[in-house]
This record gives structure tokens, C-alpha cells and sequence, in this order.
């Protein structure tokens, strides 16, 4: 009697078994990697920006280097020339009196 109403049940109760993918772990595996990404790439144009900074900072220090070396030039010619007449005065090495 039992065999005979399970099978009734079945003819009426119709049971669809259908097996799902789960894409959780593809999901959470896909924002892991865009986040890493992400970060990357703004860590990445925060390096090149200071990066960008460091070599106009240094080509500056160069600029003001060659001034003072030409400055430099220039105060050593005053420190032992005349302004005047432009002739060597008692303070060039070399000249004894």
C-alpha cells in the first residue's frame, strides 16, 4: 500500500533536482583581485607623482649648484682684481711685493 500511494505521489508531486553552480567564491575572488588592483595602480601613480617630484626638486638643486659655481666665479675674479682698473691686487696668490 505504501509502494502504491508513493507512486500516486510522484504521477502529482512532480520534484525537479537541479544542481546550481555556486559563484560565491568567484565573486569574492574577483573583488580580492579588482581591490588588489585597485590599490596597485593608485600606489603605482602615487610613487610616479613623487618620483616626478624627486627629479625636478634635483634638477632645481642642479640650477642653483651651477649659480653658486658661477657666482662663486665671479667673487673670486672681485677678491682679486682692482674693480676699478681690473688689475691684479696684493690678494692674488702668487704675487709677492
Amino acid at each position: 500500500m505504501v509502494r502504491r500511494e508513493q507512486s500516486i505521489r510522484d504521477k502529482w508531486i512532480a520534484i525537479t533536482i537541479e544542481k546550481a553552480t555556486d559563484y560565491t567564491l568567484l565573486w569574492l575572488t574577483i573583488l580580492v583581485l579588482g581591490t588588489v588592483l585597485i590599490v596597485s595602480l593608485a600606489w603605482n601613480r602615487h610613487l610616479a607623482q613623487a618620483s616626478r617630484k624627486i627629479r625636478d626638486t634635483l634638477n632645481d638643486l642642479h640650477d642653483a649648484q651651477a649659480q653658486l659655481e658661477d657666482q662663486n666665479r665671479v667673487f673670486k675674479r672681485q677678491s682679486i682684481t682692482n674693480a676699478l682698473t681690473e688689475i691684479y691686487n696684493r690678494l692674488k696668490p702668487g704675487m709677492s711685493y
